[in-house]
């Protein structure tokens, strides 16, 4: 045989070998795609979706990654309880929750964007916590705050509204207020902020949504379709959250400390106070409770720790704090009983509760309304003096 006939049969071989290897393959995958999902595996949702049984009550957003369905009402569903680890005491209660969506985007009844005269609007941002994930809209922080305010006896009309979106951090608040910061017209914005809004923080590095380039994208996108590759997608991320290092260092609030400066320059911008309430864990109130997954990331002194680092920056800044942590385990102590759901989330006497404390914390100043837009710089340092 000559060289050149042999050439030929080589590539053939070849072809054939690799052909054998590509169906091999995919015959291989093909089959642990069908245990998968003869094992009850689905293909992912959209990742925020499926992280909070939310299924089509969210949408995506160009700069904000997702965003609540304006005019949705849905329930969650006991899968997504029990993936929170939601306390068996609350699994039949969980699903006949209802939440509303307003045309705004927000939870709550129908509300409209222009401002009433002689009116205190106050914005809540935040995650599932400001949301009021797991609780009634009437036991919600927002519902609550609104009922505080009305009994004030100030003279001003408040209306309080609901930002709060399931899964946010402090990165997506600052492209909120950018996006619907002058339409809404606040006078207080308020952040309901909790430790897992750093770790939010950190993945959305360079602001991609994650944290994700462009392969983690296109894998992110493989995982709607094979119920195999959302397996595997689910298990990294809980190994990603049981290995969650302590949060320490001078490097690890970095885009926390900028986010808050974003926060910052956007109420001013906006002519609007600012002030930022920072909710406890769990196992802050409640010492002997199972530890979450950011309970980890608190290193040893999970009492101290958080609180300490966030009320910092804060006062640096010149936004007002409050530090619900007093409040929580005040009520623990008389109550003797839990006001969590889980290891992150109030329950309804804990949104109560939150709610009672930021009454009273914004009954002590002065009536936004007797403050002209012009002179807000003055509420702003007022405010900080009296928040320390």
């Amino acid at each position: 045989m000559t060289r050149g006939e042999a050439a030929p049969s080589n590539w053939r071989d070849l072809a054939l070998n690799l052909l054998l290897a590509f169906a091999s393959t995919v015959f291989f995958l093909g089959a642990l795609e069908g245990m998968a999902r003869l094992g009850g595996q689905r293909p992912c949702l959209n990742p925020t979706a499926q992280a909070e049984g939310a299924e089509t009550k969210v949408r995506s957003h160009s700069l904000r990654q997702y965003e609540l369905v304006p005019g949705a009402t849905f329930t969650f569903d006991r899968e997504a309880a029990i993936r929170h680890n939601l306390s068996p005491d609350y699994l039949d209660t969980w699903e006949r929750i209802t939440y509303r969506i307003n045309s705004l985007g927000l939870r709550g009844s129908e509300a409209s964007a222009g401002k009433p005269a002689d009116t205190v609007r106050i914005l809540v941002l935040g995650d599932s916590v400001a949301f009021g994930w797991g609780v009634e809209e009437g036991d919600s922080l927002v519902h609550q705050l609104q009922q505080g305010l009305d009994q004030l006896d100030t003279g001003t009309r408040f209306e309080v509204w609901n930002a709060g979106v399931p899964g946010y951090a402090t990165w997506h608040e600052v492209q909120y207020l950018l996006e619907k910061g002058k339409a809404f017209d606040p006078d207080l914005i308020l952040v309901a902020f909790l430790f897992n809004d750093v770790d939010g923080n950190n993945e959305a590095v360079h602001k991609q949504p994650l944290g994700m380039g462009v392969a983690a994208k296109a894998f992110t996108w493989l995982t709607r379709k094979s119920a195999l590759l959302c397996f595997v997608r689910n298990q990294a991320l809980e190994f990603r959250l049981r290995n969650l290092q302590p949060c320490q260092g001078p490097n690890c609030w970095n885009e926390t400390e900028t986010l808050l400066d974003g926060l910052v320059t956007q109420s001013q911008r906006l002519g609007s106070a600012l002030t930022l309430a920072a909710f406890p864990m769990r196992l802050q109130v409640e010492p002997t409770s199972e530890p979450g997954y950011y309970d980890r990331a608190l290193g040893e002194n999970p009492q101290g720790n958080y609180q300490d680092i966030i009320v910092r920056l804060c006062h640096e800044r010149g936004i007002a704090y409050l530090d619900l942590l007093p409040a929580f385990q005040e009520a623990m102590a008389q109550e003797q009983r839990t006001l969590f759901l889980d290891a992150d989330h109030p329950n309804a006497r804990g949104h109560h509760v939150a709610a009672a404390a930021i009454s009273a914390f914004l009954a002590t100043f002065e009536p936004l309304a007797e403050t002209s837009r012009q002179d807000r710089s003055y509420t702003l340092t007022y405010w900080n003096g009296v928040g320390k």
